[in-house]
């Protein structure tokens, strides 16, 4: 009996000595480990795109007529206030269109003064003619009422009153048909005045157009905003109708983005982003998706707020992540090495001049931080993030805080 008590005395001492193991403190050098708190702030899961700001309204300005490309003054990419100068077409030829343009205007309105004073001349003679016409019908009727006395006292005859009647009756007739032809004249001289007053207009609003071209040989920026392209072909004739530069106006942009099409069943139309551009972040959401899919990536939209207090410019590269979910407020550790992906695990937490091993229950489990759903945790704690594989066999370690 006490050879078998003394016999299990080795398997006893060898079964204290790994329990003690499992339980007694090794020593860690505390500057070998990664350390985060546990802290109350956002978590978001996320995906990346690349993307570029393109300028909602784009003012596209062209020739108005053929010219040869005298001067530049910008270049793309310039600022530009509303009137500054872009660039000068030669307007020689302009010049002498105008001028031609001019000399027949000023001949037009001399020759329509001229008519005017002839059918004013004509009409007034018709209207002195159709006077004497209607003096002479009435000294007719006259000299018939005379005609008719003397017949009655037997001074004239019959036949002389008939005559007298005959004649009354044609100074009428010739009276009404030269009223009849003033009145017409009359009409017809205000319809061509009317014609030769369009007639000029007409050349006017001509010599205004040619003025107008004239004047756009010196093309100006018409808003504030980008010169985004610019023709730079010195000493070219452009066409009438070719593209001479494009302005994008600075306070309404979007995004073309595209990303991998490993994300093509998560990317929805209303999707919340967040957008980078330099060291400036923004809001953007998706618009639209577009329908080509090609090389391993898809190309969809983001509209962001108008702002005129962030500074963009057309093409400007920009990250943009997009975000699959996101909990403001929540209970949230930074990630390591040390941080799985499951939903339970045991990690190890500063307490004094040890660390102690805690369970740690996740819930959503971000980009940068895992949520805290579960465990003796508290925002201040110091968890630490580092690989810990190799003691997970032990409930606590000894640190060294020691540099």
């Amino acid at each position: 009996m006490r050879s078998l008590r003394l016999g299990l005395i080795p398997l006893v001492l060898l079964f204290l000595f790994f329990s003690l193991k499992r339980v007694l403190a090794k020593e860690l050098d505390l500057n070998e480990l990664k350390i985060a708190e546990v802290e109350y702030g956002e978590v978001r899961s996320s995906f990346t795109a690349d993307g570029y700001l393109k300028p909602v309204f784009e003012l596209e300005l062209s020739s108005e007529a053929g010219a040869i490309l005298k001067e530049v003054y910008h270049n793309s990419g310039d600022v530009l206030k509303k009137g500054d100068p872009i660039l000068d077409l030669d307007d020689q030829f302009m010049k002498l269109e105008v001028q031609r343009s001019s000399d027949e205007l000023e001949k037009a309105s001399n020759q329509k003064d001229l008519s005017k004073l002839t059918f004013d001349k004509n009409l007034k003679e018709q209207e002195y003619q159709t006077s004497i016409e209607l003096m002479k019908l009435d000294d007719l009727k006259a000299q018939l009422v005379d005609a008719i006395n003397l017949k009655e006292i037997g001074g004239t005859s019959e036949g002389q009153v008939e005559s007298l009647k005959l004649k009354v009756n044609i100074a009428e007739l010739e009276y009404k048909k030269m009223l009849n032809r003033f009145e017409f004249n009359k009409s017809a001289n205000l319809m061509e005045k009317r014609k030769l007053d369009l007639d000029l207009n007409i050349q006017r609003q001509q010599l205004e157009e040619l003025r107008r071209k004239q004047a756009s040989m010196s093309l100006k920026a018409p808003v504030d905003g980008v010169l985004t392209y610019v023709s730079t072909d010195l000493g070219r004739r452009v066409e009438k109708g070719a593209l001479l530069a494009k302005i994008a106006k600075l306070n309404s942009f979007y995004i073309e983005a595209s990303c991998s099409d490993r994300y093509q069943k998560e990317l929805k139309v209303g999707m919340r982003a967040k957008v980078r551009l330099n060291d400036k972040f923004f809001d953007a959401q998706v618009s639209n998706i577009l329908p080509e899919i090609g090389k391993g990536s898809i190309n969809f939209l983001l509209s962001i707020p108008t702002s005129d207090s962030l500074s963009f410019m057309p093409n400007a590269r920009v990250e943009v992540e997009l975000l699959r979910a996101t909990k403001s407020k929540a209970l949230r550790l930074k990630k390591g090495m040390g941080i799985k992906s499951s939903p339970v695990q045991e990690i190890f937490v500063m307490n004094g001049d040890q660390l102690e091993k805690r369970i740690l229950r996740k819930g959503m489990i971000g980009d940068n931080y895992v949520e805290i759903i579960g465990g003796d945790f508290e925002p201040g704690d110091k968890v630490i993030i580092s690989d810990m594989e190799e003691y997970e066999h032990l409930d606590q370690i000894r640190i060294n805080e020691s540099n």
